[in-house]
């Protein structure tokens, strides 16, 4: 059929490329929502922890500022 050694190796590489080329599309199609999906919820998540790890010690810090600070009698606003 093909009387050429080089010229049956680039086919193949040829068909082997298109082929890969289709693959890789349908991955990147089929995993771009899943991860997208996945990032907004880790990033959500993340993000809530944070806020809790914030209030927790944001509240330790500020009743120790105010213990601190505030020993002396309480002062009336004028």
């Amino acid at each position: 059929m093909y009387s050429n050694p080089e010229e049956v190796r680039s086919r193949f590489y040829e068909g082997y490329r298109k082929l890969a080329e289709e693959y890789d599309k349908e991955f990147d199609k089929r995993y771009d929502e899943d991860l997208n999906t996945t990032l907004i919820f880790v990033s959500l998540a993340s993000q809530v922890s944070v806020y809790i790890l914030t209030l927790i010690t944001g509240w330790s810090v500020l009743r120790r500022h105010f213990r601190l600070h505030n020993s002396g009698p309480p002062t009336t606003p004028v």
